[in-house]
């Protein structure tokens, strides 16, 4: 006598075959897991410039891939940015305001600017180090 439904080689039911309690139970542990996991993997890690590396946060890049510069807002402390890249993951970095004098703040995440170490006609900011320009 035969239990149970037949599965196919990868162990799924095949179609229209009913499913036990004991599947279904696998199944309500495996869906949250995986929910879980798709929602950690979207978090995006936002590294703190220190005072030591800010001389080195904006360089020149002639990389073809390399997209630019993004000023992504501020809060009470940080400036935030993003560093854009054709086939690379994107960089997101901030530095403290004491760090970086920027001429026309905006709330973190309401819009981004890009900005380049090229001189332009609107200056974006700067420090001891460079001048930053709205890139055109």
């Amino acid at each position: 006598m035969q239990t149970g439904a037949k599965r196919n080689l990868c162990g799924l039911m095949r179609e229209g075959e009913n499913t036990n309690k004991t599947e279904m139970n696998r199944s309500k542990l495996i869906l949250p897991l995986l929910f879980d996991l798709a929602l950690s993997s979207c978090t995006t890690p936002i590294e703190t410039i220190d005072q030591v590396k800010v001389e080195n946060a904006f360089v020149v890049n002639s990389s073809p891939t390399f997209k630019g510069y993004f000023y992504n807002g501020s809060d009470s402390e940080y400036h935030y940015f993003i560093t854009k890249w054709d086939w690379k993951k994107d960089n997101y970095f901030r530095l403290e305001k004491k760090d970086l004098i920027v001429n026309q703040e905006y709330q973190f995440e309401t819009k981004e600017l890009r900005i380049d170490l090229f001189e332009t006609d609107e200056k974006f900011g700067e420090n001891q180090f460079y001048e930053l320009y709205i890139a055109e």
